[in-house]
C-alpha cells in the first residue's frame, strides 16, 4: 500500500493504470491530458523537457536521422525477403520512411525523458504493462478497426504525431 509521501510517475496515458499519490510526475511527453482538474487532491509536476537547448537539438536530429536510415536499411532487405521481392531502399523509404522516423523519435524522447527522471533521484514508482496482454498485429482489417478503438492504441498514436 503507497504512503503519502510516495510519488507517481505517469508513463502511459491510459488513466486505468495510474495508481495516484499526492504528488504524481507527468512526462513532458504529454500533451493530452485536459481534464486533470477532475483530480483536485493531487499535484501533477511536469519535470523540465529534455533536449530543448538548440545544440541539444541538431545533435539529436543527426543522430535520429542517421539511426533511422541505418533501421530503413535493415527493415528493407527485411521486407524484401518476407515479400520475395526486390525493391531498392528508396521504393521502401517512400512506402515506410515517415513511419519509421516518427517511430525513432518517439521512442528516443520517451526513453531521454525516462532516463532524465530516474537519473533526477526522485524516489518515484510506476506501474508496467505485461507485453504478453497485447496484440501486436491484427488478422484482418476487422480486427484493425476493433483494435484501434482501444484506449490505449489511440493514446499511443496521438503522443507518437
Amino acid at each position: 500500500m503507497q504512503s503519502n509521501n510516495e510519488k507517481f510517475l505517469i508513463t502511459s496515458g491510459l488513466e486505468s493504470s495510474w495508481k495516484l499519490s499526492r504528488k504524481n510526475y507527468l512526462l513532458n511527453y504529454f500533451n493530452i491530458f485536459k481534464n486533470l482538474n477532475k483530480y483536485k487532491n493531487k499535484k501533477f509536476i511536469y519535470p523540465k523537457p529534455y533536449g530543448i537547448k538548440l545544440s541539444y537539438k541538431v545533435r539529436n536530429e543527426k543522430f535520429l536521422n542517421k539511426l533511422s536510415l541505418q533501421i530503413l536499411s535493415d527493415l528493407s532487405k527485411e521486407l524484401n525477403k518476407y515479400l520475395g521481392a526486390s525493391f531498392d531502399n528508396r521504393y521502401w523509404t517512400i512506402i515506410t520512411g515517415n513511419c519509421v522516423r516518427i517511430k525513432v523519435k518517439t521512442i528516443f524522447y520517451r526513453y531521454k525523458s525516462l532516463e532524465k527522471i530516474i537519473n533526477s533521484n526522485k524516489n518515484l514508482y510506476t506501474t508496467a504493462s505485461n507485453i504478453d496482454d497485447y496484440i501486436l498485429s491484427t488478422s484482418d482489417s476487422i480486427n484493425i478497426v476493433n483494435a484501434t478503438l482501444d484506449e490505449e492504441w489511440e493514446c499511443n498514436s496521438t503522443l507518437s504525431k
